[in-house]
This record gives C-alpha cells, sequence and structure tokens, in this order.
C-alpha cells in the first residue's frame, strides 16, 4: 500500500488528510492517485510482501526517504518510484529498567531515512522488528512515547545520547539492549 499523509496544517477536510494509491489498470506495477491537493506530504509504503522494505523512494530528484512531497498547483510531478528489496533484517532487544504494569514503547529510527521512523511495543521487556532495510538505526525506548513528538527527528535530538545505535544487515539478525528513557513530563 502506497500513501500520502498530508502535513500541512489543513488540506481540505479531514478524508483528504491522508489519500492511498490504487492500481491503474494500464500498466503493470504502476499506480494512480488522483486528485491529490495542492500541499506537503509525507509519502508512506507497506509493502505486502513479508519480508520486503523500501530501498529508495523518489520522485524526480526529490527522495522521498529524506524529503518531502510537495504537490504544486497547475504542476504534473514526476512518477513516484519505488524500489523495494525482500532481503530484509530483523531486529530483537531488551529493554532494561522496565515495569510489567506499564505501557512503554520503543522507536526504531533509520539513520538513513529520519523521518520514517517505526514504532513497537515492549512486552516483558522484550521487543522484535522485522522488515527492516539494511542498515544503522538509533533505538529509542520511551517510559511513555505519547508524551513526545516522536516523528519529529528535532525532538528526538534531544534523547539522542541516551538512544542505542546498531547496524543491521541484509538477511541479517542483530540483538540489542537498549536503557530505558523516562520522557519528559
Amino acid at each position: 500500500m502506497v500513501a500520502l499523509i498530508a502535513l500541512d496544517a489543513f488540506v481540505g477536510d479531514s478524508r483528504d488528510r491522508k489519500k492511498e494509491a490504487m492500481l491503474s489498470g494500464e500498466e503493470p506495477d504502476s499506480l494512480i492517485m488522483p486528485d491529490v491537493p495542492t500541499g506537503r506530504y509525507s509519502v508512506e509504503v507497506w509493502p505486502v510482501n513479508p519480508n520486503a522494505y523500501v530501498q529508495s523512494l523518489r520522485c524526480g530528484t526529490t527522495d522521498l526517504l529524506q524529503e518531502d512531497l510537495v504537490v504544486p498547483t497547475g504542476k504534473r510531478l514526476p512518477p513516484v518510484e519505488i524500489v523495494l528489496r525482500d532481503d530484509a533484517a530483523e531486529l530483537t532487544g531488551t529493554v532494561l529498567n522496565t515495569n510489567a504494569d506499564y505501557f512503554y514503547g520503543v522507536l526504531v529510527v533509520p539513520q538513513f531515512a529520519p523521518r520514517h521512523a517505526r514504532l513497537g511495543n515492549i512486552s516483558k521487556g522484550e521487543f522484535k522488528f522485522v522488515n527492516l532495510a539494511p542498515g544503522e538505526y538509533k533505538v529509542f525506548a520511551f517510559n511513555s512515547i505519547w508524551r513526545i513528538e516522536y516523528m519529529n527527528p528535532e525532538v528526538l535530538r534531544q534523547y539522542a545520547s541516551r538512544a542505542a545505535s546498531v547496524i543491521v544487515s541484509t538477511n541479517g539478525k542483530a540483538h540489542i539492549t537498549v536503557d530505558l528513557i523516562q520522557a519528559e513530563e
């Protein structure tokens, strides 16, 4: 599935905040997303293949893993090109200093695409992420993920010294131990 998530304060009504692509039928492996309003969007891709990940995501010269998609008024954009791979990595981990009575969140942030962080849960001090692209990641474990703007790299920067770093390889498995970060009240 491919979706555009509106980042501007107001893009149409609430139904326009997320647009999903549809199979066009005109070309194999081609999707069409009609009537996208002018604005700034995050492009999200969720591969159907359980072992796949997004290797690259581009619109012309814009790297959509690093930048927003900007839809201008009255201009046609180049196609969005998505390259998927099926040699994903797996990351498991242990979070220190957790208490089973509380909800905790773990955030895995790819250093090659910091705006495409993945959020997961910690269960009994353990977590697991599959379908990760090979590369370097920062791993944050928070006592309350809802107290911070966790999809904003600028906000996460203040916690970066307490995050753990890990590199996962193609078809690889890695395990990491992470300290629990107390999110600011």
